[in-house]
């Protein structure tokens, strides 16, 4: 589906109930800033989704941010939309391009295919894309040079997961644009840390700094800051925080902070200049003998081999180790992966209480409706499957 330019007022009325059909001006619904707007549900990746109330304030000053970032009036160049509307990033963004001014291609989400995206970025010269991570795989196993002319795109952007740092190195190189990583979550109306805004320009391996008008820290156990490098739990505050979950109220006290903030659940460092790095998820991290893994690490390492697709590691139950470190891996086209393949592979490249013990191929990995890999999942397959006490 394609859209002309659309003007983005604070003045575009809004109909009602039996008042649409009215002549003059259609009824407004009565609102407040902090009413709720929006309820999307978190993606559930480490646990049930949340019902996310998110109010006017919060997507007024998002879109605002990112309008901001463009220039005035219609922009040069259409946009494309491959992120489902019920994903933050993908309403988002699909708000801030029309009130932007521009040219709109909306793909269906539930049919991702990545060569008509291919063909649609050729055809159209779109000059960006946003996606996540496991699109990027998907891009660069379909991208043919002599077929699609992509010399009009000029960044692709990455949020939603953590971006596997050879698939950003393959990506840059076959596609000679910069991929960037952005940060944020559903309770802050996507968007909180970003390269594309940072003062300092790209940093790799960074999510960026905060965006205007945003508040973030990094603290320890017991809600202490810590300074540049000290790794702990990232908080946020800001306009774009959520007004809380949905009739959760336990949920909402375990993650608002006295002071304001909301506890993220991801553990990260900053730099001195104030530019964030992601480690993972907190309900991620695999305990195995007393070491700490942070599953990002060796999925990292893993997304390097050649005929590995795609990659998910977490962790499962082990009667000595209390859990022991395991993978779920796709081969790309034609290979012959094997398990023993994969823990050779590790052999040598990461401390051995890291080493996956547990590894299975698999022809696809369980996934979110925006493409999110779904480890609650694959746990409970492999606990399943092999019989483990949980």
């Amino acid at each position: 589906q394609e859209t002309d330019h659309v003007p983005c007022t604070e003045n575009v009325p809004r109909a009602v109930g039996d008042d649409a059909d009215a002549a003059g001006d259609a009824a407004v619904a009565d609102r407040e800033d902090d009413d709720a707007l929006l309820q999307p549900y978190t993606s559930g990746t480490t646990g049930q989704p949340k019902g996310v109330l998110l109010t006017h304030r919060n997507f007024r000053v998002q879109i605002a941010q990112s309008v901001s970032s463009y220039s005035a009036g219609p922009i040069e160049g259409d946009g494309i939309i491959v992120l489902p509307m019920y994903h933050i990033t993908g309403l988002l963004g699909m708000m801030a391009s029309l009130c932007a001014g521009r040219t709109l291609h909306l793909l269906r989400p539930d049919q991702w295919d990545p060569e008509l995206v291919l063909e649609k970025l050729d055809e159209h010269d779109i000059p960006s894309f946003v996606g996540v991570a496991a699109m990027f795989v998907d891009l660069l196993e379909a991208h043919d040079p002599d077929e699609y002319d992509l010399s009009t795109l000029i960044k692709a952007g990455q949020g939603g997961d953590k971006l596997p740092k050879p698939t950003q190195e393959r990506f840059e190189e076959a596609f000679d644009v910069p991929l960037t990583e952005g940060y944020g979550l559903t309770e802050t109306t996507a968007t909180s840390h970003t390269i594309r805004w940072s003062s300092l320009g790209n940093r790799p391996g960074s999510v960026g700094q905060p965006v205007g008008h945003t508040r973030s820290k990094v603290v320890d156990e017991d809600g202490n800051e810590l300074g540049p490098g000290e790794e702990g739990e990232i908080l946020i505050a800001g306009p774009q925080v959520m007004k809380g979950y949905y009739e959760n109220p336990e949920a909402n006290d375990e993650v608002f902070t006295d002071d304001g903030y909301f506890r993220t659940g991801d553990i990260g460092t900053r730099d001195a200049d104030n530019y964030y790095y992601i480690r993972g998820r907190e309900k991620e991290m695999i305990l195995t003998a007393g070491y700490n893994v942070y599953p990002r690490e060796v999925e990292n390492l893993l997304y390097e081999h050649p005929d590995i697709h795609e990659a998910a590691v977490f962790g499962v139950p082990d009667e000595r180790r209390g859990e022991t470190v395991a993978a779920a891996v796709t081969s790309t086209p034609d290979a012959a992966l094997t398990a023993d393949d994969v823990e050779e592979y590790v052999l040598g490249e990461l401390a051995p209480y890291k080493h996956p013990r547990v590894v299975e191929i698999r022809r696809d990995l369980p996934k979110t409706g925006s493409g999110k890999i779904r480890k609650t999942i694959l746990r409970e397959e492999f606990v399943a499957d092999r019989g483990l006490e949980s």
